[in-house]
């Protein structure tokens, strides 16, 4: 491995990766159309959108504040026409332990 290669696996590892799913493997993911709502012009995932409707919002966000957020609003019971129950809890996972206020996604 040359210099280059080792510096960019160095900085790689510096990096932060931040998972965030819908649902567990064993979920349903649910969607909706958010009447009402000047930026719903179609069917969204209920997780997709509150993420992005948050992120508008905190373009820098505190990641428990976000965590929290996302759960309150995706953490969700549905009951089908057949009375069954299905839910859908998001699931987050990170590469190593971080708090505090972080960017998403890099403007530029």
């Amino acid at each position: 491995m040359n210099k280059t290669e080792t510096a960019y696996y160095e900085e790689q590892m510096k990096s932060h990766v931040i998972e965030i799913a819908s649902t567990a493997k064993d979920q349903l993911s649910f969607g909706d159309n958010f009447k009402g709502n000047k930026d719903s012009k179609s069917t969204h995932g209920i997780l997709t959108w509150h993420l992005l409707q948050y992120l508008k919002d905190n373009p820098r966000p505190d990641l428990h504040e976000l965590v929290s957020h996302i759960y309150s609003k995706c953490d969700t019971l549905w009951v089908d026409s057949h009375q069954q129950k299905w839910r859908q809890v998001p699931v987050l996972s990170c590469s190593r332990r971080i708090g505090g206020r972080t960017a998403f996604l890099e403007l530029r």
